[in-house]
């Protein structure tokens, strides 16, 4: 992975750019470290049923069980993944830690249950949208699904490819499309990278093939949905739909005046 950081360069305790190991050097002006955390599983010693990873987390099987009597989950918790032909890896998402704590406890009740959710990150910052999932620590090619200026207008898909596989989708204001990866990640029919640039080449974005292997639709039945539901949107408001709005805020109304005329009738005995 090239985009690893080797050295910061600064003058006058201010930093001034970022060199990479391919060599490039990149201005900054401001350099955020995201150095995750180190598990504390020091009360835990290893030996030879208990086995931990380089950076102190359990090695647990498919089954988040580390040995007989002793199950790990969430951050101390490194895991064969399936999606990923059973990489062992450690997810430091708190989505993925509420699975691991309900996969873990299944197995310690007797109820065999293999881990094989597909990783899924979200936050919001900003009014920005950024959603995320699989798993890429490394990757030979970035493919954008973008306009011209999606970039600089962060609205775009980014697919995270290492031989012609797609390992992780992230995006920013474009949802549902990382949904929507998930669940064909998690369904094996995740497309190649090939077959996704291949629809942005042909659609202008992989949107439609994405939907159409969810749900079997073709491109132009997804189109005349969404016009259908563009125009549906539009039609003016009905005598129905004012009356069923009606029928909701009446009772809103009539609570809030009893509320008005019981505090109102309290100040004039009070005040007699």
């Amino acid at each position: 992975m090239q985009a690893t950081a080797i050295e910061f360069k600064g003058n006058e305790g201010k930093v001034t750019s970022v060199i990479l190991k391919s060599g490039e050097e990149l201005k900054a002006d401001v350099v955020v470290i995201g150095a995750g955390i180190r598990p504390s599983t020091a009360f835990v010693k290893e030996s030879d049923m208990i086995k931990k990873s380089r950076d102190q987390s359990f090695l647990v099987d498919k089954y988040l069980k580390v040995t007989d009597g002793l199950y790990a989950a969430g951050d101390v918790a490194s895991y064969p993944l399936v999606f990923l032909d059973n990489k062992i890896v450690r997810i430091e998402h708190w989505g993925m830690s509420q699975i691991h704590g309900k996969i873990a406890a299944l197995n310690m009740l007797g109820k065999t249950t293999p881990c094989d959710k597909v990783p899924v990150f979200w936050t919001t910052q900003y009014g920005k949208s950024l959603r995320y999932c699989g798993h890429a620590h490394e990757w030979d090619e970035l493919v954008f699904d973008k306009e011209s200026d999606g970039l600089e207008k962060l609205t775009f898909v980014a697919y995270y490819v290492k031989d012609d596989k797609i390992l992780a989708v992230a995006s920013m204001n474009k949802d549902p499309i990382v949904a929507q990866c998930a669940q064909l990640m998690g369904e094996g029919k995740m497309p190649s990278a090939k077959t996704i640039k291949e629809a942005i080449a042909k659609d202008k974005t992989s949107s439609f093939l994405l939907q159409e292997l969810l749900t079997g639709r073709k491109k132009t039945d997804i189109v005349k949905s969404d016009d259908k539901t563009t125009q549906s949107d539009k039609k003016p408001e009905t005598e129905k739909t004012k009356s069923n709005n009606i029928h909701y805020i009446l009772p809103i109304v009539v609570l809030a005046a009893s509320i008005m005329a019981y505090y109102l009738l309290n100040f004039a005995r009070k005040y007699k």
